[in-house]
């Protein structure tokens, strides 16, 4: 796991101390830690010194002791946590009382094109109206008691009945701090998913961006459908990953006879 050194100069002596270099190399404690510090009214270099101490273990003793201009260092030094780039599963699993939820595999891998399609929508719902229903139904579709037949996910299947009893669970039992955490996440992952997948995401030319609407991915599912993948129901069974693939070498294909 890559860590960052950090040297800190007191009273003629360096202190070494190590900490994450980036977001996948942060620990389920120092993800939950940020995700409580985003929620307090603080400045942004205020949030990135104190994740600093945090993260690096710094002794008080020894932090009461920086000079002028070293905690901005110590902000500087964190400033990659400005922009999310988390794709590994870092919560793991949940536990709420005697029950059990687990999460996806890194970067959603084991997830199906249904499944992202289903999460993506609450993600989309929650941007764009702020309510938290949207975030805990997001949470509810990602984390899930056993149950699952697949060999890569333990995961009992996917229900919107089960969706809704996990969300309605979630809304008094889940630690706000971990439902940020599940949002960050998930978006670390789909910003990842558009960063591989370029083509499959790029807007049609001469169509203006429209952050307001609402994008579904069923259209382009039920356009796959009947093939080698099978009905609807089969291909939104397909894994995100190999669906995605598919969807490249098509409009590859389709961009290369257009010539």
């Amino acid at each position: 796991m890559a860590k960052s050194i950090i040297d800190i100069h007191v009273n003629d002596k360096v202190h070494r101390f190590k900490g994450p270099a980036d977001w996948n190399s942060m620990s389920r404690k120092e993800l939950l830690l940020w995700c409580g510090l985003g929620r307090r009214h603080l400045s942004i270099d205020s949030v990135l010194t104190i994740s600093g101490y945090l993260f690096y273990n710094i002794p008080k003793s020894i932090f009461f002791l920086f000079k002028a201009g070293e905690d901005l260092a110590i902000a500087d030094k964190m400033k990659w946590l400005l922009e999310n780039k988390l794709t590994n599963n870092l919560i793991g699993k949940i536990r709420i009382g005697w029950r059990v939820y687990y999460g996806p595999a890194n970067r959603l891998s084991n997830l199906t094109i249904g499944e992202y399609r289903r999460a993506d929508l609450f993600h989309q719902m929650y941007i764009k109206t702020g309510k938290r229903d949207y975030l805990l139904a997001l949470a509810a579709t990602l984390f899930r008691q056993k149950g699952g037949k697949s060999v890569d996910d333990v995961r009992c299947e996917l229900t919107e009945n089960g969706v809704n009893s996990r969300a309605r669970f979630f809304k008094w039992a889940l630690h706000p701090t971990v439902l940020k955490a599940i949002q960050l996440f998930y978006e670390g992952c789909r910003a990842d998913i558009v960063r591989r997948f370029p083509i499959v995401f790029e807007k049609p030319e001469g169509e203006v961006k429209q952050t307001e609407n609402i994008s579904d991915l069923e259209d382009t599912i039920l356009a796959y459908s009947g093939g080698k993948l099978g009905n609807f129901d089969e291909t939104s069974r397909t894994n995100l990953y190999v669906f995605l693939n598919l969807l490249k070498q098509k409009i590859e294909e389709y961009k290369r006879n257009k010539k």
